[in-house]
């Protein structure tokens, strides 16, 4: 058996872009995947759809399972007082919304002077890109830059901030594909998220577990990570409730369901 697990569909992000021999390229190549393989896992029921959507005639078995979280961060204890106010940990590709998360935090500052945040996980290649960002709107002693740390450091990290963000852009795998792994990792470790209103995070959140901010918006940010920093409660309660369901062990089991039981393994 053949099963292929979807994590976008490349020649749509193509297609947005306005490469559109390149993407009627690769789109050939996507169908006969899709059309060929025994069964498909996306990580997204938004991704899920678009596939149906852009491919006719797909009937390979389908499942739906997000990304998992790591038992580590169900570990972390929150404390009292926090080093910082907010936390962005993960990849800092242009469609995650960080320059749209710096303008806000530029906003914020000005409700909360003596604001703290902190960026964890920069590659080199972005490192003088953020920097200026910072730079441009004097934030040099609001925001600390982490570079990028192994797996391992990320939970203690997460407790040293009250509220964790996901700014993802409308662009590129944003709109429809993502499945952000430190969205689950907030969550775990009990934090208060802050998330762009994005369908791919709308279709897998239940309403009230973050405070929603709108994609690429910087006054909606600002608003939405008022709110949470202004939160007294330190601990999210429901939101670790909701990722006991989607830790890696539960992901390993509906995929071992899905194999045994749908194609028959």
């Amino acid at each position: 058996k053949f099963v292929f697990e979807s994590h976008q569909i490349q020649s749509q992000n193509l297609c947005r872009k306005g490469e559109f021999l390149k993407a009627k390229k690769l789109k050939k190549i996507e169908k006969q995947v899709y059309s060929t393989v025994d069964g498909i896992v996306s990580i997204t029921p938004t991704l899920r759809q678009e596939i149906y959507n852009t491919f006719e005639s797909i009937t390979p078995a389908h499942i739906v399972l997000p990304v998992g979280v790591s038992k580590i961060f169900f570990q972390n204890t929150r404390p009292e007082n926090f080093l910082y106010d907010a936390i962005y940990s993960g990849n800092f590709s242009e469609w995650k919304g960080i320059e749209v998360l710096i303008e806000a935090l530029s906003l914020l500052v000005k409700d909360i002077p003596a604001l703290k945040v902190l960026f964890v996980g920069i590659r080199e290649d972005r490192i003088k890109n953020i920097q200026n960002q910072i730079r441009k709107y004097k934030l040099d002693n609001v925001i600390d830059l982490k570079r990028r740390v192994p797996i391992r450091e990320i939970p203690p990290l997460l407790t040293y901030s009250k509220v964790g963000v996901v700014a993802i852009s409308y662009k590129e795998d944003g709109l429809l594909y993502t499945s952000p792994l430190k969205l689950y990792e907030y969550l775990a470790s009990g934090m208060l998220v802050v998330a762009a209103s994005v369908p791919s995070l709308l279709s897998v959140l239940p309403g009230d577990l973050v405070y929603w901010a709108v994609p690429d918006n910087p006054e909606s940010y600002c608003r939405a990570l008022k709110a949470a920093i202004g939160n007294q409660n330190a601990k999210n309660f429901d939101g670790i409730t909701f990722a006991e369901d989607y830790t890696w062990n539960k992901r390993g089991e509906r995929l071992f369901e899905f194999l045994y039981k749908e194609l028959a393994w």
